[in-house]
C-alpha cells in the first residue's frame, strides 16, 4: 500500500500506523523528511514483522516533534 505525505521543507519526522484500539502497529518511518511530495510503501507488516489483519487503519505524520495530521486508510486482503 503506497502512502504519501508532503511536508514543506526538509524536516526531522515520523510516520506510524495505528490501529483503531489507537495501537501503534508500524513505525513505518523515523528520520529526515525530504521536501515534497513523499511516497512510501507499507506491506502490511506490523514492527515486529507478522502480517496484520485487514481492516481500518490510520497513519499519522509528525514533523519536528509534533504532530501534524491523520490520514485514515483500508487495508484489504
Amino acid at each position: 500500500m503506497s502512502l504519501f505525505v508532503l511536508v514543506n521543507h526538509a524536516s526531522e519526522g515520523s510516520l506510524i500506523i495505528y490501529d483503531l484500539m489507537v495501537k501503534e502497529v508500524r513505525r513505518l518511518f523515523d528520520g529526515i523528511f525530504d521536501w515534497g511530495n513523499t511516497k512510501m510503501v507499507w506491506n502490511g507488516l506490523d514492527d515486529q514483522g507478522s502480517m496484520v489483519w485487514g481492516g481500518i487503519y490510520v497513519y499519522q505524520l509528525y514533523v519536528n516533534g509534533a504532530y501534524v495530521k491523520s490520514y485514515k486508510m483500508t487495508l484489504l486482503k
